[in-house]
C-alpha cells in the first residue's frame, strides 16, 4: 500500500518504537506484540496494514472477533467492550501466538453473521492486534508497544466520510437537525455524551437547545457521560 506523505509521517514514531522493538529483541525467541487502539476514523487499520508491509509481520483485527448472535445476551451487552467476543480471541490467536503455535483464524463475518472458515496463519515473532479494545483487560497486557491513535473532530468526521459516505458521517456528528426529530410523540432521548465510537462532544448551546425542546414537550432527556473523562479538556 501507499501512504500519502502526512500519513508516513504522522506513522513515523510507531514505526520507529518497532524497529527499536525488533532490534533490541534480535537475539531473542519472545514473541512479540503490538497492539493499536484508537478513536473511530483516526486509522487504525491503515497502520496496522501499513506495519504489516514494512516488517512483514502478522496482523490480527478485533473487528474479525464481533459477538455471535447467541452470545449477543443484556448482560453482555451491558460490558464495556462487551462486544467483542474477547475469550475467543483470547483462545484462538493470542494464546497460540505466545506459544509459537499456527494461528487458525476464524473471522466473524457481518454480512453473514456468522464466522467464516477458519484458515491457518503461520507464526511470526512480530504481531499486530489492531482494532478497538485490542488492550481489553481480559487479555492482562501481553504486549510491548501500546499505540492509541487520537484524531481532531473535524479530520474524523472527513474521514469517516470518505470511508463510509456522508450519511454515514452525519449519524456520527449531532447538528440543529435533531431538534426537529423531537416531537410530542417522543416520550424519551438517550444522549452518548461523548459519542461513542467516535468521541465527539455535543456542544454546549446545541445540548441547550435540545434540554429546551425536552422540558417544551415533556420529552425526558437522558445523558450518558461514561467516556467524559476521556475527553481532552
Amino acid at each position: 500500500m501507499e501512504l500519502k506523505a502526512h500519513c508516513k509521517e504522522r506513522f513515523e514514531p510507531v514505526v520507529q518504537a518497532v524497529r527499536q522493538l525488533l532490534e533490541e529483541k534480535s537475539g531473542s525467541e519472545e514473541t512479540l506484540l503490538v497492539a493499536i487502539d484508537g478513536r473511530c476514523g483516526s486509522g487504525k487499520t491503515t497502520l496496522g496494514k501499513y506495519l504489516k508491509q514494512i516488517f512483514d509481520c502478522n496482523l490480527f483485527q478485533m473487528d474479525d472477533f464481533f459477538l455471535r448472535m447467541e452470545q449477543r445476551t443484556p448482560e453482555r451487552l451491558k460490558e464495556p467492550g462487551g462486544n467483542v467476543d474477547y475469550e475467543r480471541f483470547e483462545e484462538t490467536v493470542l494464546r497460540p501466538i505466545l506459544q509459537k503455535q499456527t494461528v487458525w483464524y476464524q473471522p466473524f463475518s457481518c454480512q453473514k453473521w456468522g464466522l467464516l472458515e477458519p484458515y491457518p496463519v503461520s507464526y511470526k515473532k512480530l504481531n499486530i492486534i489492531e482494532g478497538s479494545y485490542s488492550m481489553h483487560p481480559y487479555f492482562k497486557n501481553p504486549y510491548h508497544i501500546r499505540v492509541f491513535l487520537n484524531i481532531s473532530p473535524e479530520d474524523q468526521i472527513e474521514n469517516i466520510k470518505k470511508r463510509n459516505g456522508l450519511e454515514k458521517a452525519k449519524q456520527f456528528a449531532l447538528d440543529e437537525s435533531f431538534l426537529q426529530a423531537l416531537t410530542p410523540d417522543v416520550d424519551i432521548i438517550f444522549l452518548c455524551n461523548p459519542n461513542n465510537p467516535t468521541g465527539l462532544l455535543v456542544e454546549k448551546p446545541l445540548l441547550e437547545k435540545i434540554l429546551d425542546r425536552c422540558q417544551q414537550l415533556g420529552i425526558f432527556m437522558a445523558v450518558d457521560e461514561c467516556f467524559l473523562d476521556f475527553v481532552e479538556a
